[in-house]
């Protein structure tokens, strides 16, 4: 089963930290790695949206901002999850991933 979902910016970015992290099988980590190839940014996407990395920090023109339809695999949903119910569990949820949030744990 394959869940579609749109994701903004700060989203794709908070999914990819929350990827950093997980440790697996090799199966597990094949998926991490596609997840993370969807996730992130191309060439272009920097460009459009003039991101700047600085460190840790990411900014970008907010008014180039556009969501990104990214496919979920059951697995793949399952560890972003997880790791979500892991950080709402250690109390380590921050206000950014509320949106993140209520779209994988509410859905």
């Amino acid at each position: 089963m394959v869940n579609k979902m749109e994701l903004n910016i700060t989203e794709r970015l908070l999914a990819l930290e929350l990827l950093q992290s997980v440790s697996g099988n090799y199966v597990t980590l094949k998926i991490v790695r596609d997840l993370q190839g969807e996730l992130s940014f191309s060439e272009d996407d920097l460009a459009k949206y003039q991101m700047v990395f600085d460190g840790s920090n990411a900014k970008w023109n907010p008014s180039e901002e556009t969501n990104k339809d990214i496919d979920f695999g059951e697995t793949g949903h399952k560890i972003i999850k997880d790791a979500l119910a892991g950080l709402d569990k250690s109390n380590k949820l921050t206000q950014n991933h509320i949106s993140l949030y209520e779209k994988f744990m509410e859905a």
